[in-house]
């Protein structure tokens, strides 16, 4: 017995549907900030993770924008140039390593 072409289709689009939501972007888009430590006056940067998987890194005035993907704990910054910065995540934190710099721990900011 054949399937109707539109029950086939159906069934495609939840599975789709399915692996987009297991992801485990739940509850992660939203604004971070921390303060670079060593310098005087400390400086603080900015992370914002939108819901369609674009951010930006703002520091001191500049503006970097990425895409982010989450896989597990870790999380996974594309840049325009190509490339990716990893890191890792939990509860209202994300940690970062960049080369050159110490770990970087942005927290959501007190509300």
């Amino acid at each position: 017995m054949k399937k109707p072409a539109g029950l086939l289709t159906l069934a495609w689009v939840l599975v789709l549907w399915g692996i987009w939501s297991c992801t485990g972007n739940e509850g992660l888009p939203g604004r971070y900030r921390t303060e670079l430590q060593g310098e005087d006056p400390p400086r603080s940067a900015t992370l914002e993770l939108n819901e369609n998987g674009q951010g930006t890194w703002k520091i001191s005035g500049d503006q970097v924008t990425f895409k982010w993907e989450v896989r597990g704990k870790e999380i996974r910054l594309h840049t325009r140039e190509g490339g990716v910065v990893t890191g890792s995540r939990e509860d209202n934190a994300i940690h970062l390593r960049l080369p050159g710099m110490p770990p970087l721990t942005f927290r959501r900011p007190a509300r």
